[in-house]
């Protein structure tokens, strides 16, 4: 629908407009679960995560929703889809792209670290610190996404203590490139 070679071929028009209802389509699976879930695109889901028996169920939940986000949009949001989609389009799939990591990482820095080891949900908090920091490479007004970085540190930090593999060092070099970069475009 969205990637084949047909889908390439339209127009940026008509590809806007599948992108559209791609969005609807999820947001319309996400309005009709179970009124707690409904918030799984907001950075509180204290209610859903606080019972630990639908826990499970609600991560996993919270993780499709936000990897759809990812899947819909994150093609869209660079240099290299110049023409398929409209700048202003880009720009919005970037920030939805953006909020769902900042979302991901917020809720990720409140649960247990049992409960991030899963290996999908690993690499949604992945994908997120991935997002966030091409914001900060890319854009002059994330000044929000160098804290959701740290938060990332954190999150790995935490599992690295407990001896986990994660790549805390990789990761701890990406935030330093970040604040650089940062540093650099307030002296500018």
């Amino acid at each position: 629908m969205l990637y084949n070679q047909q889908a390439l071929r339209q127009s940026m028009l008509e590809r806007e407009q599948k992108l559209k209802l791609a969005y609807e389509l999820l947001e319309g699976w996400r309005s009709h679960l179970p009124a707690p879930l409904q918030k799984i695109h907001k950075h509180d889901m204290h209610e859903v995560l606080d019972d630990h028996q639908t826990r499970p169920v609600a991560l996993s939940i919270f993780r499709q929703y936000h990897e759809a986000i990812f899947m819909i949009y994150f093609p869209w949001t660079g240099s290299q889809s110049g023409g398929r989609v409209s700048e202003d389009y880009r720009r919005k799939s970037m920030e939805l792209c953006v909020n769902s990591a900042q979302v991901v990482l917020a809720i990720a820095n409140q649960i247990l670290s049992l409960d991030i080891l899963d290996p999908k949900f690993l690499g949604l908090i992945s994908v997120s610190i991935c997002i966030t920091f091409l914001d900060v490479a890319t854009s002059s007004s994330a000044k929000k996404s160098i804290s959701y970085l740290s938060m990332g540190c954190g999150i790995f930090g935490r599992l690295n203590l407990q001896d986990n593999e994660v790549p805390l060092a990789d990761l701890l070099e990406l935030t330093r490139t970040a604040q650089q970069i940062k540093g650099n475009r307030v002296h500018e």
